[in-house]
């Protein structure tokens, strides 16, 4: 958190709505520290949004829903010829691909 922007905010010598603003700056300093608390600094420096966040997150939950279906898939024991090994192995690859997609940032 940004203590030390926050204390010169309050120590500013100020009076009547002056005083009330820097306050009032001061407590929404501390709100959306408390927001991003745990982000590394990378993370804002390098321009990640709320909406970019929430985007990418989707994206990973969509990822792993389709990772689970492969998975569900290739335990059921699902038989599409002769030997099944072949196609739970094809399966097997396929979740690897997703699950290296899902975490690769900037694939669309």
């Amino acid at each position: 958190m940004n203590t030390i922007l926050v204390e010169r905010l309050r120590k500013c010598p100020a009076t009547g709505e002056a005083s009330r603003l820097l306050e009032e700056a001061a407590n929404e300093i501390e709100r959306l520290s408390r927001t991003l608390d745990g982000l590394p600094d990378g993370a804002i420096d390098g321009g990640w949004t709320a909406a970019g966040m929430s985007a990418y997150a989707r994206k990973l939950e969509d990822a792993l829903d389709s990772i689970i279906q492969y998975g569900t898939d290739t335990l059921s024991g699902r038989v599409d010829g002769p030997d099944v090994r072949a196609w739970q192995r094809g399966a097997v690859l396929e979740m690897t691909t997703r699950a290296k997609a899902a975490k690769r940032h900037n694939s669309k």
